[in-house]
């Protein structure tokens, strides 16, 4: 009986795509709204970057050592230092909005600029 438990919890985990945003993230109900409403190709690509950057940022390991090293030198954080400042669940719910634009609209967007930043996502 038990193991059916846990198995149910790990299925409702899925991250299941959705046709609306449900987070809260004022951002986020912009960047969105850009991606999934609009029609020319360089607000699309360009809303696709600023989602990547703002939910997403990609920080490696030798940049988390570095600025860590350098905040104890300058006793602050880098100015270039960009952690995500997201809830976990507004990323969650930021990516199942995402995947369902993804394959309902943008994998079919005519612009190769606009499905090549999607696919970065």
């Amino acid at each position: 009986g038990n193991d059916n438990a846990s198995n149910n919890k790990r299925m409702n985990n899925k991250v299941k795509p959705s046709p609306v945003y449900t987070g809260s993230d004022i951002q986020l109900i912009q960047l969105f709204k850009r991606i999934g409403q609009k029609r020319d190709a360089t607000t699309k690509s360009r809303a696709l970057s600023e989602l990547i950057d703002y939910a997403y940022p990609i920080i490696s390991n030798s940049d988390q050592l570095n600025e860590k090293q350098q905040a104890k030198q300058q006793g602050k954080l880098s100015p270039n230092h960009q952690k995500c400042q997201l809830k976990k669940v507004e990323q969650i719910n930021a990516i199942s909005h995402f995947i369902f634009l993804f394959s309902n609209k943008l994998i079919h967007d005519n612009n190769p600029s606009v499905r090549s930043m999607a696919i970065q996502v």
